[in-house]
């Protein structure tokens, strides 16, 4: 399937959905209430001015603390006068069209834990909010490498002044902590990036290191009112961090590692970040919820539910972005449910019209459920809000490839490559277009990038469906073998399961029954309990048994899932229709998948093969040519010369022999360097010279 913001297609085999990128999906995301986005307060100039938590000061101070607390009260009483002094006014506050650069914060505390944390932990608090827009970290990084500095530079207030006039940014977020006694005192400015005028300040006391999150999450509240966002907006959408996201510095740390990670360098290099933060705090729901879109992206599906699970189990413990998002992919990775999930996306776009992952996931959705046109407009969408991001580009290239759209594809990629994003997902789909194009240079250059890499596999299956799909079957055999290897390797069972299934229903199709049921045997003991494709061929191959237990227990365990009751089980039910010599219950069968006929190619399939057991012809051509036309839907796959030589047999029954004559020609000209002993080959053969 299109992965989702959080995510890394592989090219699918046969009867499989196509991934594209989630999230990514990757990036922030996030709940479930939606409300329009409040009118922003009028900005009169006037700002609150600062002020001092009075947590932890209601008992009695020894006589030092007393001091200090003046002390630090008069620090922020004159740096107020001075300000006032100096700037003679308070800056206007900002529209909902301004974007705010957020600093690195400044840490006198001795302490580690606070670097990087405190600047996630305001992220997520600012966020909430659907009036303010903060600037991404990602277009921070590619703003530095343009003005002719280290990405990893950190961002000071001198810096994000330079950064926000080069970027047009209004405004920026300087933020600090720093010892006071046993205490910490947490401190936020906003300010004008042009002038240098104060927007606003404020100053909390954290009692203890466990009380900073708290004491940020106040800071940050009471910030937001002279940024002009209003007052009931700000009650609404107000979860505390410490309360919702989590209440560890070390797992808030470990988490913002792991977006950093997954940002710069993709999914699987996060994966142990994210381990880290769950294992920091059992109960962030978020942490969770990056792992379930993770192992979604790589299709381990069975530890994407669980994860997902976790998260939406836990959605009560964070903000309202977060909801939507770990909400999401409970529909996505869990349930399956995908018209749900597609709900609750443009919930989340009503609610925040700015955040670009719900775009990017409704993109992923659409194309799943074969609407690639509906998808477009989405993932540009995204795009626009997130350039420096690699999922909108990887999703529009799949999208573009799968309407035939292969220069707008290749163009994707071309910027992607200038912005020097990279990921699996690029070349495996860059791969496949230059298959389409006939440019073997090309693929050989694709498939060069994954070798050493845990996403070799992908790269060998499809020079495996490539020799499978041109009739080289001694050749597919070494490479499937070679695929199903690295992927067990590298830990990777969905991806072993891929080859397995694929390496069976190749065996099928050119003879080999028995071969044909131990690979799908072992494709579905791996997949465990969420796909089903697999149980097609094996039910064509003769073993009744395992595929109506599969339906039987699919149905039960995911009664919701889209692709499951609606694509893959009409198809399992149509090949045991057909296998038990009754096609006109597997058309029967298929009824259900008609919604989603344009998501996978095994649903015209199937229906062609049971017209062609019918002796109805001229339906049977309709299906196979809905195959045949779309060369770029599943382009590697062995469903394309299966449908061309189902198209052949179905013009000659339909009495249109030279149509027939031109479909066996095309399908030999793909298999000219076929095995010459192939039985399916020689069969075809025969078939065509009857009609000459």
């Amino acid at each position: 399937m299109l992965a989702a913001a959080d995510s890394t297609p592989l090219m699918a085999a046969a009867s499989s959905s196509m991934a594209l990128g989630s999230g990514i999906g990757q990036p922030p995301d996030a709940g479930d209430s939606a409300s329009a986005v409040e009118a922003k307060a009028s900005g009169t100039g006037a700002a609150p001015s600062s002020t001092l938590s009075a947590s932890g000061l209601s008992a009695p101070a020894k006589s030092g603390r007393r001091w200090l607390l003046l002390l630090a009260a008069g620090v922020v009483i004159a740096a107020a006068i001075g300000g006032y002094v100096i700037y003679g006014h308070r800056a206007h506050a900002l529209t909902e069209k301004d974007s705010i650069l957020l600093t690195d914060f400044t840490n006198t505390t001795g302490d580690s834990v606070f670097d990087g944390t405190l600047k996630q932990a305001l992220a997520v608090q600012l966020e909430q909010s659907p009036f303010l827009n903060v600037y991404p970290d990602q277009r921070v990084r590619k703003a530095l490498k343009f003005s002719g500095r280290s990405e990893d530079e950190r961002i000071t207030v001198p810096v994000a002044r330079d950064l926000c006039q080069r970027e047009g940014i209004k405004a920026i977020l300087s933020g600090s902590i720093s010892p006071l006694g046993s205490s910490y005192v947490v401190s936020l400015e906003a300010m004008n990036c042009i002038t240098g005028d104060t927007i606003g300040r404020q100053q909390t006391e954290a009692p203890s290191k466990e009380r900073v999150l708290q004491a940020l999450g106040t800071a940050a509240k009471e910030i937001r009112g002279p940024l002009g966002e209003s007052v009931s907006s700000i009650e609404k959408f107000n979860a505390p961090v410490d309360q919702a996201t989590t209440s560890s510095l070390e797992a808030l740390r470990a988490y913002s590692m792991g977006d950093e990670k997954r940002s710069r360098e993709g999914d699987l290099e996060a994966i142990p970040f994210y381990k880290r933060a769950v294992e920091l705090d059992p109960n962030f729901a978020m942490a969770y919820a990056r792992l379930g879109a993770i192992y979604g992206n790589l299709l381990e599906d069975a530890l994407a539910e669980e994860n997902a699970q976790k998260a939406f189990d836990l959605r009560d413990r964070t903000s309202e972005p977060e909801k939507f998002y770990i909400t999401a992919h409970y529909y996505s990775n869990v349930t399956g449910d995908l018209p749900k999930a597609v709900e609750n996306y443009e919930l989340w776009i009503q609610t925040y019209p700015r955040d670009w992952s719900p775009q990017i996931n409704l993109a992923a959705d659409y194309s799943n459920l074969g609407e690639p046109e509906k998808a477009v407009p989405y993932a540009l969408e995204a795009l626009r809000l997130r350039p420096d991001d690699r999922l909108p580009y990887q999703d529009l290239m799949y999208i573009y490839m799968s309407l035939n759209r292969l220069e707008e594809a290749k163009a994707i990629y071309k910027q992607a490559v200038e912005k020097k994003l990279d990921g699996s997902a690029f070349h495996q789909a860059r791969f496949s277009i230059a298959y389409l194009e006939g440019d073997a240079p090309e693929m050989e250059r694709q498939a060069a990038w994954g070798v050493g890499k845990p996403q070799e596999y992908a790269f060998i299956m499809a020079k495996a469906e490539i020799a499978a799909t041109h009739g080289r079957l001694k050749e597919a055999r070494a490479l499937y073998q070679q695929a199903f290897d690295s992927a067990k390797k590298n830990n990777l069972s969905s991806g072993a399961a891929m080859a397995a299934g694929s390496r069976g229903g190749m065996e099928y199709w050119f003879g080999d029954a028995a071969a044909a049921r131990s690979w799908t045997t072992q494709s579905l003991d791996l997949y465990q309990d969420r796909e089903c494709w697999p149980a097609s061929i094996l039910a064509l191959a003769g073993d009744n048994t395992r595929p109506e237990k599969i339906i039987a227990e699919r149905t039960a365990k995911n009664p919701n899932d889209t692709y499951l009751q609606q694509i893959a089980i009409p198809q399992v039910r149509a090949a045991l229709a057909i296998k038990r010599g009754n096609p006109a219950a597997a058309v029967e069968a298929l009824k259900p998948a008609a919604t989603f006929e344009r998501a996978d190619p095994g649903t015209p399939f199937y229906r062609g093969m049971a017209y062609l057991a019918m002796k109805s012809g001229t339906e049977a051509a309709s299906q196979f040519r809905e195959i045949t036309n779309r060369k770029s839907f599943f382009p590697l796959s062995a469903v394309h010369p299966m449908s061309q030589l189902g198209l052949a047999r179905a013009l000659a029954m339909a009495g249109d022999t030279s149509g027939a004559r031109s479909a066996y020609q095309d399908l030999f000209a793909v298999w000219k360097d076929a095995d010459p002993e192939l039985p399916l080959l020689k069969q075809a053969k025969a078939e065509y010279a009857k009609l000459q």
